[in-house]
């Protein structure tokens, strides 16, 4: 089995300032556009070494119509994470003195956005459904994950009209549930769902466990993690 990430990342040696929001967007005395580090858990932290690594097979559209589109699917898959995920821009980062494991976002980055993650294309695929199925093959996912990379994509349309989606996430930022999350909200975007009719993400696990009150700085997942 391939590595999910193809270099060590040193885990954090300390927890101290870890809840801490570091927001430094923008200097109020410069107005000059700073990066962002946004601290992840202890918890979460610990977990960076871990993939999140899943295929997702779909057969041909009954509807010659509805011809899977790659140009759309990266499309709807950008609009996503720059409405809803914007977690996912940007890099894994560790402070060499604190140890504190954050995203960091830098003007740049925020600036691309999710243009700038790796969304791998293969439109002519030599397998069928049946035989990506029967397979689960690697050539089906994304090249691994370097080490600060936080997500990457690759899509491939099949020789019977079926599409796989392989996701290679950091499993400090989704686990199982969350990617089930994300996929089913990407499909929304992709289909054209209004906003008023797609799932709404929450990041704040406060507020997921229903107490109405948001937490000072929380785990960046989808609801449910």
């Amino acid at each position: 089995m391939p590595p999910t990430q193809t270099e060590d990342l040193v885990l954090p040696m300390t927890p101290e300032g870890a809840t801490a929001l570091l927001d430094h967007a923008r200097d109020d005395r410069t107005g000059v556009a700073e990066e962002v580090l946004l601290p992840l858990s202890p918890l979460d932290a610990m977990m960076h070494k871990l993939g999140v690594m899943l295929l997702y097979i779909f057969p041909r559209p009954a509807s010659k119509s509805a011809d899977y589109d790659l140009q759309k699917l990266q499309n709807s898959f950008i609009t996503l994470v720059n409405e809803d995920y914007p977690i996912l821009i940007g890099e894994l980062h560790m402070d060499s003195q604190t140890g504190v494991v954050s995203v960091k976002q830098t003007p740049q980055s925020r600036k691309i956005g999710a243009a700038a993650i790796r969304f791998e294309t293969n439109s002519k695929g030599s397998m069928s459904a049946n035989e990506a199925m029967e397979t689960l093959a690697w050539s089906l996912m994304p090249t691994p994950r370097g080490p600060t990379e936080l997500i990457c994509v690759k899509t491939t349309l099949l020789s019977d009209g079926g599409l796989v989606i392989g996701v290679d996430a950091s499993h400090t930022l989704l686990d199982g549930e969350g990617m089930f999350t994300f996929m089913t909200a990407w499909g929304q975007h992709y289909s054209g769902i209004d906003k008023q009719s797609r799932l709404v993400i929450n990041h704040d696990q406060a507020l997921a466990m229903g107490n109405g009150i948001s937490g000072q700085a929380t785990s960046p997942r989808a609801p449910g993690d």
